[in-house]
């Protein structure tokens, strides 16, 4: 919620309260719909309205729901409002929004690869293929470098999940090996690393 100070005030006649388990189960399911019901011009609000909501609750509390809030977490990855400029070789533009959904969006995926939540197993490739797009493409360093924390922790998933995807991820994480920053290009080297392992007797 601190991403969000300037919006998120009584100026801006925003309700700010305590937020109770009841409100989580409460609130969840109304957005769930709104999103369903909106147009496409404004899903991307719901989704970050989703984004920062799931963010701020205990993920103890989030398992129960994860088989409607995954899809959610895919659409969020998907960047509806960016476009790749051709000036700038395939590079993502994103307005703060988007970066702020992403790395909401990000926050959250990485807990639960983190503690290798099976739900997520069933939609590993349509992940996959998403977080590895944005570690390639993002302008923001810390959205690239989220993206390949959470392509580590999938590493980590039993190899029956993971190893059929472990030559297409060693592979497209090549390019990040020569990412302009530091930090991304050490988290594109664990990562890696960790992939090559996959399968790996012992």
């Amino acid at each position: 919620m601190a991403q969000s100070e300037g919006y998120l005030t009584f100026n801006c006649h925003a309700n700010i309260r305590i937020l109770y388990r009841q409100r989580f189960y409460l609130t969840l399911p109304k957005l769930i719909d709104s999103y369903k019901k909106a147009s496409l011009s404004t899903k991307g609000n719901f989704l970050l309205a989703l984004a920062h909501l799931i963010g701020g609750v205990p993920r103890n509390l989030l398992v129960a729901d994860l088989p409607e809030v995954i899809p959610l977490l895919v659409e969020s990855l998907k960047q509806p409002a960016m476009q790749e400029d051709a000036n700038e070789s395939g590079v993502i533009h994103e307005g703060n929004e988007e970066k702020l959904l992403l790395l909401s969006t990000l926050e959250t995926v990485t807990d639960l690869t983190s503690s290798l939540n099976t739900t997520l197993c069933e939609h590993l490739h349509t992940f996959i293929s998403r977080l590895l797009s944005i570690a390639r493409s993002s302008k923001h360093m810390e959205v690239r470098r989220k993206s390949l924390l959470c392509i580590y922790h999938i590493s980590r998933y039993p190899t029956i999940y993971v190893y059929p995807f472990k030559f297409t991820v060693i592979q497209g994480l090549a390019p990040c090996l020569d990412d302009p920053k530091r930090l991304v290009r050490r988290e594109a080297v664990k990562a890696r690393c960790q992939w090559f392992l996959v399968g790996a007797p012992g």
